[in-house]
């Protein structure tokens, strides 16, 4: 039986998804000093990032909203109250180069965002660009029997305005570099996927302060329900396993108990995605469920992906047998 050439629902979702995703910048769940983490926790839920799409040019606008309370090393308030509204434009090259079996793209997001910050003595606003985040490149090697994996790494450059003494800054004052590893399960409706990356940050000079070194994992399970219509279910687990530092000392925890500001973090929701032929709509919601030396709440994201141009559809079939061409 003969399958029509699509750019398939799968192909067109992960176009975001490999840039790393780490565009909505918002109050820092990790480190309260610097305001703005680079990966963002639920960034990449919906999307098989372990599959790069056929060779082409491909987009995606992504708007989001949170909610958030900061949370001390024990998971009590601070006293923090965090709004956020981010909007991402991003766009991702898949070449038609071949290394190491592996398909190659390479891409860029920028994001802005309007944030809100309420303590017991500041309230502030702050609209403005936040860091433009580069996707070096990326790797994805199909596997066979719906496996895929990918490998990459998203540069942080220090740009974007930063002005010390502001309670909020919509940029970072320093880079990060952030390698990555996805997998993925897509096959007879079901699509598996965790995103797992590693942040590594250079010094705010102006603040002597430096971020530690967290790891971050997106996970996605779904399932094909009707034609065109996935749900399933969401999470993200961060783990930060170096002390936030200033001036080369471990920072007091939020909310003042303990050293090294640490964090801990876990969500969970309901995602949710429809192939409307031309673009791919994602939605989806985030439920804090553990926060420590961080800030949790509510996030609702919604994202579209859209091929701008591609030199090889692919069918549904040659994603499900991943690779075996």
């Amino acid at each position: 039986m003969g399958h029509k050439p699509v750019i398939s629902r799968a192909a067109r979702v992960v176009s975001a998804a490999l840039m790393g995703f780490s565009i909505f910048g918002h109050a820092n769940p990790a480190h309260a000093v610097e305001d703005v983490t680079p990966f963002i926790p639920g960034g990449t839920i919906g999307a098989p990032v372990g599959l790069l799409p056929p060779p082409g040019v491909y987009g995606m606008i992504g708007v989001g909203r949170f909610d958030f309370k900061g949370r001390g090393d024990t998971g009590r308030d601070t006293g923090a109250r965090i709004e956020n509204y981010p909007i991402g434009l991003g766009v991702l090259w898949v070449t038609d180069l071949q290394i190491l079996g592996a398909s190659y793209g390479i891409g860029v997001v920028q994001p802005v965002r309007y944030h809100t910050i309420t303590t017991p003595t500041v309230s502030a606003d702050q609209f403005g660009i936040v860091n433009t985040i580069l996707n070096v490149g990326t790797l994805s090697w199909r596997l066979g029997n719906g496996f895929a994996v990918s490998a990459g790494l998203n540069i942080y450059p220090n740009v974007g305005k930063y002005t010390l003494g502001r309670p909020i800054n919509p940029a970072r004052n320093y880079a990060t570099f952030e390698p990555r590893l996805g997998l993925s399960y897509v096959k007879d409706g079901w699509h598996l996927s965790s995103n797992i990356v590693f942040n590594v940050n250079e010094e705010n000079e102006a603040r002597r302060f430096q971020s530690g070194t967290l790891v971050a994992t997106d996970l996605t399970a779904t399932r094909r329900i009707f034609d065109k219509l996935d749900f399933g279910l969401g999470s993200t687990i961060i783990y930060q396993f170096t002390d936030d530092l200033r001036a080369g000392e471990p920072t007091p925890a939020a909310g003042g108990r303990g050293r090294g500001g640490r964090a801990r973090f876990v969500s969970l929701g309901p995602v949710m995605s429809y192939d409307f032929g031309a673009f791919v709509l994602s939605l989806y919601y985030q439920r804090t469920v553990l926060a420590e030396n961080t800030a949790g709440g509510h996030q609702i994201w919604s994202r579209i992906n859209f091929p701008i141009y591609s030199t090889r559809p692919a069918t549904q079939p040659e994603l499900e047998s991943a690779g075996r061409r």
